[in-house]
């Protein structure tokens, strides 16, 4: 009976600390928001649901009292005072254990988005929180933070990660048609242009942020801005999305980038630990493609750029020669370039324009004179702007010498003529690039195949001449492998290792162009090689004010040949238990697989995968 009592007692104590609320008590719910400026993400305020219809002047910035305080996603409590902490200046808003005051700033009726109105059931609380920052040194600069504000740090393994919040808010006035209010605190909100992100998982690790402008149609397609983060805005598990706010590329989906290209794309991977590299070039690929493919993307507008680690993908994607590479429109390299000559070479080949953005201060553009010589030397139309020595500064907040991209983000980025870095990505602009593909990936002598020859994206032209370049000691043109519906070919001429073929598209709605059929020579001295066949394509190209000029563009595709004795891999002239023992070992290799620049000789069904079909052949061929 004791035993029982002593329970009793010990739950009336713990419910009598259990607040209850009255039966007529009014519950206002409010949600936390963040805010993206270019230092970093902050609270900035909170929107609070009040429940019934206010008019605009029944609450200002005395009618509330709020305190937060901030856990940092490694489970530190934010509260010390200094440069990256809180700012000396306000150490009167501490209030101690972690929590400090907010200075309100505002308090006004709005809508559910947190606009002004003159009447609504929101109520929108603004608060002080731009930081502030100072030059420190010759070439860095402190931060310090109004207290209980900064809302993501790099505090996972040194990547950005997200705080969370406690936020606690009071009436200290009277509203009117509320009375027993109960303050209950809801989710956090995101910065709104963050929410204009779609977030998904990215091939190959990581995530992917996709901005599609509003404006965009199957008769309007836009522009695509691809852009890649530094070391520190990787994904760690729990971060998505941070690349978007650890430095603000939201700026290219605000107002004055999405004005001045008139509506574009923005996709933002963000990488796992293991960072940007040649090791992602396939990914991305894939990535990108996906995107043009499944979105109303203009193929003639497609612009990548990063800044720091970011340009170490930016290098490999503009000097891509695989079959998935994509026609860049122009790049850009900020704080950091890692090219080699070849690389160099290749993005001059492919006619990329270049711009080269960071300062002077920065170690990791030590090397920019010398890659802005070279990529001049090799032809490529390439600009440079180089800040001259000390902090970064946009003018309104320092940053170290490394955060040049802070330039870019606020437009200030002018070359001598005076073209702003936003105009420049929006005069960016190619032909419409040309694709040709084989019917086959693999042929032996005697093997028919066919090359289609298209525009990558419906082009309006009338008037175009093909030009198809091979190598006529191992193949044979043998005619017209299907008419396209829509072109009519007025000539056809056939030369030593090449076709020209004129045609005609009455409607202007010119995409696939001609199909033809080749055969590889019985005589043919072929290998184990790749054989290019490139297509060199001439248009009328109409604009939309109906004026008429000539265009060229060039695709190619590569044919593999296997010579000898198919099925033979040591090229003993025989296909013996060893060589189906070398077959064996490829099985399930496909292409785009590290083997696959071997396996591909062996891929005797053509289905771009080493398969049982592919060993039962080589067994078949064994004496």
């Amino acid at each position: 009976m004791k035993r029982f009592l002593a329970i009793a007692v010990m739950l009336a104590m713990l419910l009598s600390l259990v607040p209850v609320m009255a039966d007529d008590s009014h519950v206002i719910t409010y949600y936390p928001l963040r805010t993206a400026n270019n230092p970093g993400y902050y609270f900035s305020g909170a929107l609070l649901d009040m429940g019934v219809t206010l008019n605009a002047g029944d609450v200002d910035k005395d009618t509330f009292f709020a305190k937060a305080r901030i856990t940092e996603a490694n489970g530190d409590i934010q509260g010390t005072f200094g440069s990256f902490g809180w700012d000396p200046e306000k150490e009167d808003y501490a209030l101690g254990d972690g929590w400090a005051k907010w200075n309100i700033l505002d308090a006004y009726v709005c809508d559910a988005e947190g606009n002004p109105a003159e009447s609504g059931q929101y109520v929108k609380i603004d608060i002080e929180w731009v930081t502030r920052t100072i030059p420190s040194g010759e070439s860095d600069a402190q931060r310090f933070d109004v207290p209980a504000t900064r809302a993501a740090w790099y505090k996972i393994d040194g990547y950005i990660s997200f705080a969370s919040i406690e936020l606690v808010i009071e009436q200290l006035k009277g509203i009117p048609g509320i009375n027993n209010a109960v303050y209950v605190q809801g989710e956090t909100k995101h910065d709104p242009l963050f929410d204009k992100f779609e977030i998904k998982d990215a091939p190959g690790g990581g995530t992917y942020a996709l901005y599609r402008p509003e404006n965009a149609s199957e008769s309007n397609k836009r522009p695509l801005f691809i852009w890649f983060h530094g070391t520190g805005e990787r994904y760690h598990g729990s971060n998505p999305g941070g690349n978007l706010i650890g430095n603000r590329v939201l700026a290219f989906a605000d107002e004055e980038f999405q004005e001045t290209l008139e509506g574009c794309y923005i996709l933002a991977p963000q990488s796992d630990t293991s960072g940007w590299g040649a090791h992602r070039l396939d990914d991305m690929e894939a990535l990108i493609w996906q995107v043009i493919e499944e979105n109303y993307v203009d193929v003639t507008r497609v612009i990548v750029g990063g800044l720091s680690m970011g340009t170490a993908m930016v290098g490999p994607l503009a000097a891509s020669t695989t079959e998935n590479s994509v026609p860049y429109a122009g790049a850009i390299f900020c704080s950091g370039v890692f090219l080699s000559g070849d690389q160099i070479n290749t993005i001059a080949s492919k006619g990329i324009p270049v711009y080269l953005v960071g300062a002077q201060s920065d170690w990791a553009t030590f090397g920019f004179n010398s890659t802005y010589n070279s990529m001049k030397a090799a032809g490529i139309d390439v600009k440079m702007k180089y800040y001259p020595p000390g902090p970064v500064f946009d003018g309104e907040f320092y940053y170290g010498a490394h955060d040049a991209w802070n330039y870019i983000y606020n437009n200030l980025v002018e070359d001598e003529d005076g073209e702003k870095i936003f105009d420049w990505i929006k005069n960016r602009k190619i032909n419409m690039p040309v694709k040709v593909t084989a019917s086959k990936n693999l042929v032996k002598q005697g093997d028919a195949f066919d090359i289609l020859v298209s525009f990558l994206d419906t082009t309006i032209t009338n008037a175009v001449r093909v030009i198809l370049k091979y190598d006529g000691d191992k193949f044979d043109y043998k005619g017209i492998a299907k008419e396209i519906d829509g072109v009519t070919r007025l000539t056809t001429d056939k030369g030593d290792g090449e076709v020209k073929t004129t045609l005609m598209i009455p409607d202007y709605n010119a995409k696939d162009l001609l199909k033809l059929r080749f055969v590889a020579k019985e005589d043919a001295n072929l290998q184990n090689e790749d054989n290019p066949i490139t297509a060199v394509v001439e248009y009328v190209y109409m604009d939309n004010s109906g004026a008429k000029s000539i265009a060229t563009a060039i695709g190619s595709t590569s044919i593999s040949t296997t010579g000898g004795v198919p099925g033979d891999t040591d090229g003993d002239g025989i296909v013996t238990l060893i060589d189906l023992s070398n077959i064996i070992d490829m099985f399930g290799v496909k292409k785009g697989d590290p083997q696959w620049s071997r396996a591909k000789f062996y891929d005797f069904n053509n289905n771009e995968e080493i398969d049982i079909a592919d060993i039962v052949y080589v067994a078949k061929l064994i004496d």
